[in-house]
């Protein structure tokens, strides 16, 4: 979990960059509405093995009913191996409600800041020197 965020009316769009050592990690991306009330904005990808020796861009939009936001980035190991999961470049975007998002904004390269409120992320050296995530078996 990271530090709430206030999002007042916007709509967050979060993004990443996530790799995985192995086969067997379910990866998530989510978002709960800063009052805890529930509500609940998930993005878990059905094939988690894109991840495996390449960094893909894990994105996620919500339009939380309240109006701030924590931002959750959740790994379980569901295969019959230790693995290690790296995610960088975490960014977080507010976009004003009734504004046309770009395929590019969700997926390629922008020349969007994120939100000044949110400290900057520290450069990341991809791969990560150290896992975000290291599991073992799913037997440990």
């Amino acid at each position: 979990m990271f530090p709430t965020l206030e999002v007042g009316e916007d709509i967050a769009l979060i993004r990443a960059s996530v790799q995985s050592t192995g086969d067997g990690a379910s990866i998530a991306l989510a978002a709960l509405d800063g009052s805890m009330d529930g509500s609940i904005a998930t993005n878990i990808p059905a094939n988690s093995g894109m991840y495996k020796d390449a960094y893909q861009r894990i994105v996620l939009l919500y339009n939380t009913p309240g109006e701030s936001i924590v931002p959750v980035f959740q790994v379980a190991n569901f295969g019959e191996w230790e693995l290690s999961v790296y995610l960088d470049n975490l960014e977080v975007f507010l976009i004003p409600r009734d504004t046309n998002i770009s395929s590019n904004l969700l997926y390629g390269e922008d020349r969007v800041t994120p939100i000044p409120t949110i400290p900057s992320p520290v450069n990341t050296p991809t791969p990560s020197p150290t896992p975000a995530v290291s599991t073992g078996t799913k037997n440990d």
